[in-house]
């Protein structure tokens, strides 16, 4: 994904330079007073002066662009940083493993041996670390990334509606799904009351001569495990990247601070329509509003400390709410 990432951000960086240097060299034949060719100059407006607003304008929008994207990929590397361990999850369920082939293998005792000694590895890590019925077992982090815009999405919800009303509900659920822009955090773990509880009875089995019993049960602890999925709003990543970094640069380059502003009101805009908080409608309005008075604060060199303090504590707020949901959630 990281690799996707920087490829857009390069072709979106070399197109725009590209397409400059081509329309200069054909033209160069015929260049006008200005230094500047008629067939330039035609399509980004009659002046000089015209063409230099647009192409600034676009070198904002492409560094605004760039820093939102920089935001997520750096989201993933520091979820990647801060993966739990997984060894004392994993240690327990290669001695169930090793357990399992041990039996199918006639090698009854040898595999109660290894059961103890699973049993005594858990219920130690248990003692060392009361409170915690849960161990880490494995985490993957995706990102999911929509490709269109507000249109684009209230396009998609109507065309939902319209197969509901069809009746065709997992056309709709299909659709429905594309409606993702976000980073999922997924962890796997290891109920440790129950990994206990199954070794124990195991034990038993393998006691009474229930070789198969006990294969069964140890081998249903993989059904066992707990699925946790968190998701982190990507258009809220962004936004909360655009507005920090509009804040540094409100003093010194206000035309940057002013288009990075209008791009987070974008990503912020795209979230509310892909239901991320969809319960803090007030929020939402709140924050378009104080940006709109922020670009006007910016452009009239008037203070701006406390507006900037106001929309990122929303925007933090709205983070914690959309990404708490999701994570109250096991599978």
């Amino acid at each position: 994904m990281r690799k996707l990432i920087v490829a857009m951000l390069t072709a979106a960086l070399i197109a725009p330079a590209g397409a400059v240097a081509k329309s200069m060299k054909s033209g160069s034949s015929g260049s006008t007073k200005g230094g500047m060719s008629d067939n330039l100059m035609s399509e980004h407006g009659t002046s000089s002066a015209a063409f230099w607003k647009a192409n600034t304008e676009t070198r904002e929008k492409m560094a605004a662009r760039k820093t939102s994207m920089n935001a997520v990929r750096k989201k993933v590397e520091s979820l990647r940083r801060m993966r739990p361990s997984f060894s004392t999850a994993l240690t327990a369920m290669r001695k169930v493993d090793e357990a399992i082939i041990l039996l199918k293998e006639g090698k009854t005792e040898q595999a109660k041996k290894v059961l103890t000694e699973a049993e005594k590895y858990v219920e130690k890590y248990m003692k060392e670390n009361r409170g915690m019925g849960f161990v880490p077992l494995n985490q993957q982090i995706a990102v999911v990334e929509f490709r269109g815009d507000i249109k684009t999405v209230e396009k998609i919800v109507k065309k939902a509606e319209e197969l509901l009303k069809e009746g065709r509900v997992q056309d709709a659920k299909a659709l429905l799904n594309t409606l993702s822009d976000e980073i999922d955090v997924i962890n796997v773990y290891l109920p440790l009351a129950m990994y206990k509880k199954v070794v124990k009875d195991a034990i038993k089995e393998i006691d009474k001569g229930k070789k198969e019993e006990a294969i069964k049960m140890l081998m249903a602890i993989r059904d066992s495990i707990a699925i946790q999925k968190i998701v982190i709003p990507i258009p809220m990543v962004k936004a909360q990247a655009l507005i920090e970094k509009a804040k540094i640069m409100s003093k010194k380059e206000r035309k940057v601070a002013v288009a990075y502003l209008k791009e987070a009101q974008k990503e912020l805009r795209l979230a509310k329509a892909l239901g991320y908080a969809y319960d803090f409608e007030k929020t939402y309005r709140e924050m378009d509003r104080e940006l709109k008075q922020l670009e006007m604060a910016i452009e009239g060199k008037k203070e701006t400390g406390s507006l900037f303090n106001s929309i990122l504590e929303k925007l933090k707020l709205l983070k914690e709410k959309a990404t708490k949901e999701i994570t109250s959630r096991t599978e």
